[in-house]
This record gives structure tokens, C-alpha cells and sequence, in this order.
């Protein structure tokens, strides 16, 4: 029910962009892309690459003439961003079940990866698509700031230690030491310490 409902109104979503700006902006599709080059807008990831993804979209260039645009595009991204997850999805089913392939040694960060689908990236609104059978139960272990943890471990560093103590942000803390101030959760200055903080640990 909640593939059909989510993919139903994703549908009405692209037919309403179509009319407005002739492209279904919530697909990643040539089209899409030439929308956002005749505006001037440049989406890219952290390593330059262009990109449609909504981790990037606080990151884009928008020319001011555009930003009304942009701001209609992130809100069609944003209401259909589960759409393409669950096409992938529906295409995987073998009757109620999907059988991904399940990579733990061939990820670039070494960490696991599910493909075909991918399922490690589902949206908390479509974790409820996932269930055991009887009498088992599906396990989480929370991976939050899991590399500084681990060297704070292994460095027995006592500040470090501290910041990544059970509530604690060890990136908020990394951001407040370099400002010298509190830092909010939603600071972009949080971003860039943790995006330091990770570069220093992988090297």
C-alpha cells in the first residue's frame, strides 16, 4: 500500500511539473538536467561531480534570476525523493520479498553496502516496508559518528572521548573548538567540521 500511494502521488507530482516547466523534475533524467543548465544552476557533490542528488542542493549555485525555480525544484525533489527508491524497489520484487546482494568488503568507506536494491538509504518513512518473518526480529545498530568514536577509543584522547560520549556531537564539538562559540546542530559550520574531521581520519 505504501509503494502504490507513494508512487501514485509521485505521478501526479511529474504531471503537475510537466505542465508547469514541460520536464518531470522529479526523475533523474537528461531532461532534468538540461532544465537546471538553461537556468544556470549547478548542483554538484563534494568531490565536483554533477549531481541530483538533495544532499548537494545546499550546496548549488543558483543565479538570482533562478531562484524561484530552484525553490520549486527542491520541493518536487523533495515530495517524490522516495519515488525512485521504491521504483528500484518494485522491480526487485520476487512475490512480498526482495533479494539484494549484500557487499561488506567492497565498499571505497568499508562499510556495508546493500545493492539491487539499495537498501541502506531508505528514508525513515519507508523503513516500515521492511519486517521479519514470525519470530524473528530485525536488529539496528546505530552507526552515528562512528569513526571518531572509534579513534577516540583507540587514542584514549579524554576531550575526544567526552565528545563522543552517548548525547554528545562530536562534530559540534570540533565546530565550537574551531569558532571559538556554541554552535547550532544546524550551523553549515557543523558541516565543515565534521567534513574535517573525517578527511583527517581517512587521511
Amino acid at each position: 500500500d505504501l509503494l502504490e500511494r507513494t508512487l501514485n502521488d509521485a505521478e501526479q507530482v511529474g504531471r503537475l511539473s510537466r505542465r508547469q516547466f514541460g520536464v518531470d523534475l522529479s526523475r533523474d533524467t537528461d531532461a532534468t538536467r538540461r532544465w537546471l543548465d538553461e537556468r544556470g544552476i549547478v548542483i554538484r557533490n563534494a568531490e565536483g561531480q554533477d549531481t541530483l542528488s538533495h544532499r548537494s542542493f545546499d550546496d548549488a549555485v543558483v543565479p538570482d534570476d533562478a531562484h524561484e525555480d530552484f525553490v520549486e525544484f527542491t520541493r518536487i525533489r523533495t515530495l517524490t525523493r522516495d519515488a525512485g527508491k521504491l521504483r528500484e524497489i518494485k522491480d526487485a520484487l520476487r512475490g512480498d520479498r526482495v533479494y539484494p546482494v549484500i557487499d561488506t568488503v567492497g565498499t571505497i568507506t568499508g562499510r556495508f553496502a546493500i545493492r539491487r536494491p539499495a537498501l541502506q538509504n531508505l528514508s525513515p518513512g519507508m523503513r516500515s516496508l521492511l519486517f521479519p518473518d514470525e519470530g524473528m526480529v530485525l536488529v539496528g545498530a546505530d552507526l552515528s559518528h562512528v569513526e571518531p568514536s572509534i579513534a577516540a577509543a583507540l587514542s584514549g584522547d579524554a576531550a575526544m572521548l567526552e565528545a563522543v560520549a552517548p548525547g554528545s556531537d562530536p562534530y559540534l564539538w570540533l565546530a565550537s573548538t574551531i569558532w571559538g562559540e556554541n554552535i547550532d546542530a544546524d550551523d553549515p559550520r557543523r558541516k565543515i567540521a565534521k567534513t574535517a574531521l573525517l578527511a583527517s581520519l581517512y587521511g
